[in-house]
Parts: C-alpha cells; sequence; structure tokens
C-alpha cells in the first residue's frame, strides 16, 4: 500500500473516531483560528491576545475531553460492526489510534501543567501519560461490558488527580516500565475482544436510543440508574411540545432529582479533591455554572422544541401568532426553574463549605445567561420562519451564536481578572443583549403570522 493510502486511511479513520460529528470538527477549527488571532492581538493588546489564547486552551481541553469519551466508544463500534470488522487490520490501526491519541493529549496537558512552574516536564508527562491511558483503558472497558456507562469514569476525577500526584512523586523510568505493560495487555484483550452483538456508540446518537424507543437499544443499567417522573402530563400540547410531561409535579420531581445529584457531586468534590483546593475552584466555578448551565439547557429545550412544533400545530387551537406566543411561554416555563434550581445548589454548596460571596456576580451572571438563552430561542424562530424549519440551519445558527456570545465575554476580561472586582465588564453585555432581546420580540410575532407550517423540512 502506497504511503498516500496509507494516510489517507488512517485520516478517515480519525475523523471517524474523533470527529464523527460536524460541530466537534468546527470546533477544533474554531480553536485553530482562536490560537491564530490571539498570537496577532498579543502584541496590540495584552487583555485581548491573553483572553483568545484563553480561549483556545478551553477549546483544546473540550476537544480532549470529548475525543476521550467519544475515542473508545468509536472504537467499539467499528470493531462490532460486520461491516467494518471485515477490513483488513482494523483493530490493530484502531489501537495504534488509541495510543496516539494518548501521547498527544498527554502531551498537551503537560504542557498546560508545566507552564511557569517548576515541575519537570518529563516526569509529569510520564505520570500524565499513566493517568490518561488508565482512562481511556477504563472507558474502553466499562463500554464493552456495560454499555453507556462510559460517562461514570469520570465522577472521581478528584480521584485521578491525588493519584496524578502520587505518581509524579515516583521513579520515571518505573512508570515507562509499568506504562509499556498496561498498553501491551490492552493490546492483548482488544485483539481477541469478542462481542456478542453490535455495541452503539451512545454518545453519538440521540435521546431515542437512550430512552429505549427502539427496543433492544436500551441500556439494561437504565431501569436501575435513571429515575423516571411518575407525574401525568398536565396537558397534551405541552407534554408534546417538550417531549416529556409538561405537570408541575414532574417538573419538581425533576429539579429535586437534580438538586440531590448536585449536591451529592458538591460533597463528593469537597472531601475528595480537599479543603482547600475545591474552595478556590468553586470560588470563580459557582458563578460560572449558571451562565453555563443555563445555556447548555437552554439549548437543549431549544431544539428539543424546534423539532416538535410540527407535532402540535394541527391540534392548536389559534392562529399562528398564537402558536408562538404558546411555544415563547413553554420556553420560558422550563426555563425559569431551572435557575431557581442552580441558584438552589449553588446556595447550598455554599453553606455547607462556608463560603460567603457577594450575590452582585452571580445575579449578574444568572441574568446575562437567560437573557443569551431567550435570545438564542428568538433566533432560532427567526430561522425556522425564513428556512422551513430546518434543522440544519439552526445547527449552524447555533453553533455561530455561541461561539460568539463566547469570545465576547472572553475578550471583556472577565474571566481573568478577578470577579468580585470587575464585574462590570458584563453590565454592557447585559444592556446589549437586552436592546436585542426587545428587538426580537417587536419584529418575531409579525413575521410568524406568515410562517408555513405545512411540513418540517
Amino acid at each position: 500500500m502506497s504511503l498516500q493510502r496509507e494516510l489517507n486511511t488512517y485520516w478517515q479513520l480519525i475523523r471517524t473516531l474523533l470527529l464523527p460529528m460536524r460541530w466537534l470538527r468546527w470546533s477544533v477549527l474554531g480553536a485553530l483560528l482562536v490560537a491564530l488571532l490571539g498570537g496577532l492581538y498579543w502584541w496590540l493588546n495584552e487583555t485581548i491576545g491573553l483572553g483568545l489564547v484563553m480561549a483556545a486552551f478551553l477549546y483544546g481541553v473540550l476537544f480532549f475531553s470529548v475525543g476521550g469519551l467519544l475515542m473508545p466508544g468509536q472504537m467499539l463500534a467499528m470493531a462490532s460492526s460486520k461491516q467494518l470488522s471485515l477490513m483488513g487490520d482494523l483493530r490493530t490501526r484502531l489501537w495504534w489510534l488509541l495510543l496516539g491519541f494518548a501521547l498527544v493529549a498527554s502531551l498537551f496537558l503537560a504542557l498546560l501543567g508545566t507552564l511557569k512552574t517548576d515541575l519537570s516536564f518529563g516526569s509529569t508527562y510520564i505520570a500524565i501519560l499513566i493517568l490518561v491511558s488508565l482512562i481511556l483503558a477504563a472507558v474502553l472497558l466499562v463500554g464493552a461490558y456495560w454499555p453507556g456507562l462510559q460517562g461514570f469514569v469520570f465522577v472521581f476525577a478528584w480521584a485521578y488527580l491525588q493519584a496524578l500526584d502520587w505518581l509524579m512523586a515516583q521513579d520515571p523510568l518505573l512508570l515507562a516500565g509499568i506504562l509499556l505493560v498496561c498498553w501491551w495487555l490492552l493490546r492483548v484483550w482488544w485483539l481477541h475482544w469478542r462481542p456478542a452483538r453490535y455495541v452503539k456508540n451512545f454518545m453519538t446518537q440521540g435521546q431515542s436510543s437512550w430512552w429505549g424507543i427502539n427496543g433492544d437499544d436500551k441500556p439494561e443499567w437504565t431501569n436501575a440508574v435513571i429515575y423516571q417522573p411518575k407525574a401525568g402530563a398536565k396537558t397534551w400540547l405541552g407534554s408534546s411540545l417538550r417531549g416529556q410531561a409538561d405537570g408541575v409535579k414532574a417538573d419538581m420531581q425533576r429539579l429535586v432529582i437534580g438538586v440531590a445529584i448536585g449536591l451529592f457531586f458538591g460533597v463528593l468534590g469537597f472531601w475528595g479533591a480537599g479543603q482547600e483546593a475545591w474552595l478556590k475552584i468553586w470560588q470563580m466555578l459557582g458563578p460560572m455554572l449558571l451562565l453555563i448551565m443555563t445555556l447548555s439547557v437552554g439549548v437543549a429545550i431549544n431544539f428539543i422544541m424546534y423539532r416538535r412544533i410540527h407535532c402540535l400545530w394541527l391540534f392548536f387551537p389559534g392562529d399562528r401568532r398564537a402558536l408562538y406566543h404558546y411555544v415563547h411561554k413553554a420556553y420560558w416555563r422550563q426555563l425559569l426553574p431551572l435557575a431557581v434550581f442552580l441558584v438552589v445548589v449553588i446556595g447550598l454548596i455554599d453553606s455547607m463549605v462556608g463560603i460567603n460571596r457577594s450575590w452582585v456576580v452571580p445575579a449578574i451572571m444568572l441574568v446575562l445567561g437567560l437573557l443569551v438563552a431567550v435570545q438564542m430561542f428568538y433566533l432560532s424562530m427567526l430561522v425556522y420562519r425564513l428556512s422551513g424549519a430546518s434543522k440544519r440551519w439552526l445547527d449552524w445558527t447555533t453553533g455561530i451564536f455561541l461561539v460568539v456570545w463566547t469570545l465576547t465575554v472572553i475578550m471583556s476580561g472577565f474571566f481573568i481578572v478577578h470577579q468580585e472586582a470587575h464585574y462590570q465588564e458584563l453590565i454592557p453585555l447585559v444592556g446589549v443583549a437586552l436592546v436585542i432581546n426587545a428587538v426580537f420580540a417587536l419584529i418575531l410575532p409579525r413575521i410568524w403570522s406568515s410562517v408555513s407550517l405545512v411540513r418540517s423540512q
């Protein structure tokens, strides 16, 4: 086989393993673009340059984190596929790519960890490589025997950090020997693993695969691990639009479960990572969660409702403008309880760990998160009207919208200074979001009066 064909084969495998989804491919390109812009603007304005470089590092961490979850699952799916398993040396190639990913990801993390520190790069790199290798092997093994549970490997992240400190204190030659043995054992298992059936990668599947709509696709552990609210629906229209029961009792059950899970992980991190380290992380992370989680859940709600409007418009008693207001109100009814849930969880965790923070910054972050999330809803309704409910246009516009807002917040300098003393950087952004939302609120009901609802594309 020629070198060009060999490289093309590996490139196609890399795309399938690491970049199976379009948004992830554009995230990688966005990270490269941000890094170039950061280097260009560094000489013009240190604050802007530093913010853009930090954005590039965040994209890099996100890429390697998502890759750590995606790659083992994609390997299992490809190796258990009857068609792909006929390819010669497929498993050997996949094993080499997993090893290459571990080497590159560890190199990135080692460079990031030893930057402007006195730590030895060699010892740090070997320790991180062992830890990354063990995590990838654990995700691969868990996915092979308990599909869908791969994410729980990362629950004890605090234990991995403590193990990293211990590994860095050991002899690098001994660690290198252990590393070779671990990768050899993983290769032996991988080449001899015989799946009984096709192992679907649930990280790349839609909601239907997770909830077992396709019958046997449902993981067996979901009945024991995932609790489904038993409360009934309030209205048929609301439940059809949301894809789940719209009753107040069902919402309360979901929020109570969310609060319990949030407190559990808060206590786990507090006692696992150590009080001093956790306090420093939580002091900064707490207010950011109000912005990040509001936007994340807002994106999920928006995508579900966008795809389900066509399911109820024939049965809706009002005209098109009334349908728009109904969808708008349903979006707010799902978003506001989330805000209350986040405030309760952050307040309880602050009380548990003894943090007495000023609520000026969290309040601004919450307001900004709600405004941007609602602005994203307005944008999706505009896309629905102009594109005929095109899902592809929704994906593109949502991705561009979130990237623009993320870079705007980072370039404001808020995340690279002390938050409590520099919250004023976010106030102009709140004003801009208010103005944009007011414009959308005025024009959207008018243009929706003539929207085409014949079918969803």
